[in-house]
């Protein structure tokens, strides 16, 4: 941490929530060094809730030295975690659809679950097994998926899917088939490389 004077002006990287296997939450908020200087708004009490602080910065003049819709913003479903070249992407491959299908026509005349899991896994297959671009659109076969599970999503949370799925399996049943891929694992410390593809030097 960088050695601050009492007052200085710094800007504090915040976690503000965090779940288990997923992303961490940020929002960077202007401060002064933390030198025995409670940030009350943001429930900070002790520099050891620091995760990060910059070099002292000056404030640009469109800045405000507080917003208080900032401490309500940053609490509501964000945008900027998601990639918007991905976003895009998956924007391509959704006009494709509404060009050929008409655009909404899964919100308005329904899906059915196993058409589109069907979809996403050829997709993933096809990309797995060393075909980066789908033929027809030219788009990656990942930003295809993507699109299927996007279809699929916006069907279930409107109550416009039909839920074709087979009878379910017993709960945990996926448990014990890790179990016996970690005893192999264990088995053999010393595992042989994979061959895998040669790596090509373009983006895809």
């Amino acid at each position: 941490m960088s050695d601050f004077k009492k007052g200085d002006r710094v800007y504090y990287n915040l976690e503000l929530h965090f779940e288990p296997g997923g992303a961490g939450v940020f929002a960077v908020v202007e401060g002064v060094s933390p030198a025995g200087v409670t940030l009350k708004e943001y429930g900070l009490v002790s520099p050891s809730s620091l995760l990060h602080v910059s070099e002292p910065v000056s404030l640009s003049v469109n800045v405000k030295d507080s917003n208080p819709k900032d401490s309500i913003g940053v609490k509501k479903a964000p945008m900027t975690t998601v990639p918007c070249a991905v976003i895009m992407e998956i924007g391509l491959a959704m006009l494709e659809g509404a060009l050929k299908y008409r655009r909404h026509n899964y919100r308005a005349i329904g899906v059915r679950a196993s058409v589109y899991y069907d979809a996403c896994m050829r997709h993933i297959m096809a990309w797995w097994e060393g075909e980066d671009l789908d033929p027809d659109s030219r788009l990656s076969h990942i930003t295809k998926a993507l699109a299927c599970l996007t279809v699929l999503r916006d069907a279930m949370i409107n109550n416009k899917w039909v839920d074709d799925r087979p009878p379910s399996m017993v709960s945990g049943w996926v448990a014990p088939l890790n179990a016996k891929a970690k005893a192999l694992i264990e088995k053999c410390p010393n595992p042989k490389e994979a061959y895998v593809r040669e790596v090509k030097g373009e983006n895809q």
